[in-house]
């Protein structure tokens, strides 16, 4: 053998274990990448929840703030019946209410834990008429996709109706 060829080999053999090194440096990088990406789509789920949570708590304060509680009732029963300025301060309760319901749907779907909208907590809106009267004359409002969910609530929930005074988990204080 020629100094070439011992030298050629030599090289060949440092060339290898370089790459050799060089992935398994790679894949304890990608290992380690992995369990951060993990990790972190961990921490913005529960960021995502808690988010969620923060404005069913934004609602339910509304709701108790002042005799906000007497309008919402009022409201959900029927629309029509309040004055302006408790028309107005209904919008803003149905308003956070009907958002936090979108996401908490919107969450729920991408998780995985509610493949369509036959959940208590959406046929529920639709089940008073004052409140079902409000969601009518505000669909205008909506965007497309939440329009068709709502469209779709609609579509999923019975012709019962919760009569004036009746409890639901809208006036049962679930929320």
């Amino acid at each position: 053998m020629t100094n070439w060829e011992v030298f050629s080999a030599v090289f060949e053999i440092v060339g290898t274990t370089a790459v050799i090194i060089t992935l398994i440096y790679v894949a304890v990088q990608v290992k380690l990448n992995s369990k951060q990406l993990a990790s972190s789509i961990q921490s913005t789920k529960t960021q995502t929840w808690h988010s969620v949570n923060e404005d069913f708590n934004v609602f339910r304060e509304m709701v108790l703030t002042s005799n906000n509680a007497e309008i919402w009732i009022k409201g959900i029963n029927n629309f029509d019946d309040l004055n302006r300025n408790d028309r107005m301060r209904f919008n803003m309760m149905a308003a956070t209410f009907i958002w936090t319901v979108w996401l908490f749907y919107q969450v729920s779907k991408n998780e995985g834990l509610m493949p369509d909208a036959n959940s208590h907590l959406f046929s529920d809106l639709y089940k008073h008429e004052g409140f079902n009267g409000w969601l009518k004359e505000h669909e205008k409002l909506h965007t497309d996709d939440f329009g068709d969910f709502l469209k779709s609530v609609r579509e999923n929930v019975g012709k019962e109706r919760y009569k004036i005074g009746e409890s639901s988990s809208l006036t049962n204080g679930i929320y």
